[in-house]
């Protein structure tokens, strides 16, 4: 075999396992969102929580996700360290997990979801970022593509999980399942090269961040519905289980089986819409899974059956992951490549921070109402979020 054979086969075996190390980190980091789903009325008997309380442990996450992204995001384009920067988020986040399993009571847990939500800040903008620069910008959209789906089926795979190892110990499930990320995190220190450092000012980088991101209208209108969607999503996920407990009686492992069934929809859903996105005009598909969930909110309420439960929550589901992507894409359309990473923590910090008061606000209908007003309000909202698509002109006439 000639060395240059020798060169490129080494070459795709180190592509190929950094690839299986991030796809694995993004797993872990997506996962832990919806680790504690399947359990949340486990832990509300445990704790004695009123729905006020419950939700507050889901937002604590996104607030403390929201409040670091744009700080994260300048850090990573300033500096450039975009490795450390990840690493140290995903062990954040494992001790943040860890700490589940030794919670002593309501404070202390809320302690450790603060301390993963501030972990789990740095990995969508510094995880993307990676994969152009260092896996080779040749393969970004594989690339790319490889990695929403691993996001996505950690999603689907950890709740599952976490309902199942809850039959013997909630505590135990969290101890476990924080090894993924601590793994990953060391690994990705260890094996991928740091990034550039580039000698740009910070009055210069903040000057585009204000110019291209803040004062940019279409940027601001497509991050308000992609924060309605993420509202729509945090709610969904912390509800739903509960829905499907209070009226159906089902325990953590179906709850877990139907959170993760919700989250493997998007394996269909995100590539179906992507690539209608790419054909036609991207406003209207935003729309229209928008119409969809909306209906489908309201729709398994007035029809309380188990499979029509399941069926009309897979359409949520379907409709608020496939058009995440969506959201990201058709803002960096209306910035450049030398912001890009602070236009996704920019959307990121839209995102969590409506994610954030959604557990909160259906806590609150679900203590004063009851938790099918809760969905009905989410379906409405859902409706509401996409009057602020119809400014938005298409993107060549708006270029």
């Amino acid at each position: 075999m000639a060395l240059s054979q020798v060169r490129e086969k080494g070459k795709e075996i180190g592509y190929k396992l950094k690839m299986s190390i991030i796809m694995l980190s993004h797993m872990a980091n997506d996962g832990y969102v919806t680790i504690l789903t399947p359990i949340l009325s486990e832990i509300k008997s445990e704790f004695g929580l009123s729905p006020i309380e419950m939700g507050l442990i889901m937002s604590i996450y996104s607030f403390a996700g929201s409040g670091m992204q744009m700080p994260v995001s300048f850090l990573a384009d300033y500096t450039g360290r975009k490795k450390t920067i990840l690493s140290l988020g995903l062990v954040l986040s494992a001790i943040g997990v860890l700490g589940y399993g030794f919670s002593a009571g309501y404070v202390s847990l809320l302690f450790f979801v603060l301390v993963a939500g501030i972990g789990s800040s740095s990995y969508h903008p510094t995880g993307m970022a990676m994969i152009t620069d260092e896996l080779g910008r040749d393969r970004k959209g594989f690339s790319l593509g490889i990695f929403t789906v691993a996001g996505s089926l950690g999603s689907s795979l950890m709740p599952f999980a976490m309902g199942f190892l809850a039959l013997y110990s909630w505590r135990l499930g969290a101890k476990i399942l924080a090894l993924p990320a601590l793994i990953t995190g060391v690994l990705i220190y260890l094996l991928f090269p740091e990034g550039h450092v580039e000698n740009r000012s910070i009055k210069k980088t903040l000057i585009d961040i204000k110019d291209l991101i803040l004062l940019n209208p279409p940027v601001l209108l497509i991050a308000s519905f992609g924060g309605i969607v993420s509202l729509i999503y945090f709610g969904s996920i912390t509800f739903l289980p509960l829905y499907m407990t209070e009226v159906y009686g089902w325990n953590p492992v179906k709850n877990g089986l139907f959170i993760g069934i919700f989250h493997s929809t998007a394996i269909v859903s995100q590539p179906l819409l992507g690539y209608l996105n790419d054909r036609y005009d991207g406003k209207k598909w935003l729309m229209v899974a928008g119409l969809a969930g909306a209906a489908a909110l309201s729709l398994l309420v007035a029809f309380p059956s188990v499979m029509l439960t399941v069926f009309f929550g897979c359409i949520v589901g379907a409709a608020v992951l496939g058009v995440r992507p969506l959201v990201t894409a058709l803002a960096t359309d209306y910035t450049n490549t030398g912001t890009s990473s602070s236009t996704i923590g920019f959307l990121f910090m839209i995102n969590t921070a409506f994610g954030a008061l959604s557990p909160i606000l259906g806590g609150a209908l679900q203590y004063y109402f009851s938790i099918q007003v809760v969905l009905v309000i989410y379906s409405i909202l859902l409706l509401l979020g996409m009057l602020t698509l119809l400014p938005l002109k298409e993107k060549d006439s708006a270029r």
